[in-house]
């Protein structure tokens, strides 16, 4: 009915603002959501790809705190083996006794003391006093790291040269460790 009336250039103006509110209307209701949702799933993606980021790190640091564990494991490992077993601790003091005589170093006295707990092992402390050169005295040390146990030189006490020989007395405190 109102259409009879109307010309055709009302007609255009007409179809024209039907389109403008059907276009705008669609852009406020329909696509403006889609754009603020897909707003909301960037950020979420970008939190997202941020915290695989640092976990990525947090991965990667526990792998290499895996690869030193297992370094570290197989090295105690290694030095347990050389410990040395409880049973043999006169094997021990007899390999001192022929390194002695083998460097010709004066054996003045050898005390092994006690044992003592430290954490897992223990300890096999040994008191040697010496009378030596310096070469037969660096020949006696070097005989006994080549030892197969572990074996720490604790305590070294050199006193001057005796006038003779050109000796000196030494005071050597060695520990070994035991399972």
């Amino acid at each position: 009915m109102l259409e009879q009336g109307l010309t055709s250039r009302e007609k255009r103006l007409i179809v024209m603002g039907i389109v403008l509110i059907l276009s705008l209307g669609s852009y406020f209701y329909l696509y403006q959501p889609q754009l603020k949702k897909i707003a909301r799933l960037e950020k979420k993606i970008e939190l997202k790809i941020q915290q695989l980021k640092v976990k990525s790190k947090k991965l990667g640091k526990q792998r290499n705190l895996k690869r030193e564990y297992q370094r570290l494991k197989k090295e105690l490992e290694m030095k347990e083996k050389r410990l040395l077993p409880q049973n043999e601790r006169s094997k021990l003091i007899i390999a001192l006794n022929n390194f002695i005589f083998n460097t010709r170093v004066d054996l003045i006295t050898m005390t092994p003391h006690s044992l003592t707990e430290k954490g897992r092992y223990l300890k096999f402390p040994i008191t040697l006093e010496l009378k030596a050169n310096y070469q037969a005295l660096l020949s006696f040390i070097k005989q006994v790291e080549r030892l197969n146990y572990l074996v720490k030189v604790e305590a070294l006490t050199v006193s001057s040269g005796l006038k003779p020989n050109n000796q000196v007395l030494v005071n050597l405190k060695l520990v070994a460790y035991l399972q």
